[in-house]
Parts: structure tokens; C-alpha cells; sequence
């Protein structure tokens, strides 16, 4: 395990991303957090661990989510990231990598306007 705390360009991030079996992505309060969708664009199927109480824990489902504040819980989650089955392991990144692929900006504005008529109509 290696954790690192400065700032890297986006090749040294993906270099990171693909040679990591597991991700662990954590915050204890977050917005849409790219950085689980970064890991999941860059990774050839890496298992995300990631924070319930990230904004995009609701799309990313097939993540083994956690509570940050739960430490046996995280504990757990990483001995079960790590010894996953890869049949389970690659299921579980095709989908995160599908949800991935349809999330974009198109997506985004799409809903976004849909959220704006149902106000304007409320």
C-alpha cells in the first residue's frame, strides 16, 4: 500500500491507476469525486473502494462501498477487494466502466435540464 500526498500530472496519475489492483477512495464528504471515475477510465480492472458518502457512490454501485469512519468496516472491504475472485472482479469493472462511458457531458446537461423544468414548473 502506498500512499502519497502531492500532485502529479495526468500520465503519472493513469501510470498509478493502471498498475493498482485496488483503489481506495475515501473521503468523508464529497461531490461527484472524478477521481473514482478517473481510476475506473484509466484501470484494465482494478476493484474501486469507495466512500458511501461520496455524490457518486449512488451510480457506482458495483464499488465496494464503505464508510470512511467505520475502520474494521474498511478493513474488511480491503481484505475482500483483495481476495476477490477475478470472474467477480472484471463483472464488477464492466459494469463501473460502462456507468463511467455514459456519464458524460451530454448525460449531465441532459439531467440537469430536466431538474430545471421540474423546479420552473413547481
Amino acid at each position: 500500500m502506498h500512499y502519497r500526498y502531492r500532485t502529479y500530472t495526468q500520465e503519472e496519475l493513469c501510470v498509478f491507476y493502471r498498475s493498482a489492483d485496488v483503489a481506495c477512495i475515501t473521503p468523508f464528504r464529497d461531490g461527484m469525486n472524478l477521481v473514482a471515475q478517473e481510476f475506473i477510465a484509466a484501470s484494465q480492472g482494478g476493484v474501486l473502494i469507495l466512500s458511501e458518502l461520496t455524490g457518486v457512490a449512488h451510480l457506482l454501485r458495483e464499488a465496494v462501498l464503505v464508510n470512511p469512519y467505520d475502520v474494521d468496516g474498511m478493513a474488511s472491504a480491503m481484505r475482500m477487494a483483495l481476495a476477490m475472485p477475478v470472474e467477480e472482479r472484471m463483472e464488477r469493472f464492466r459494469c463501473l466502466k460502462r456507468t463511467v462511458r455514459a456519464l458524460d457531458v451530454y448525460h449531465w446537461a441532459s439531467r440537469f435540464f430536466e431538474a430545471l423544468t421540474v423546479v420552473s414548473q413547481g
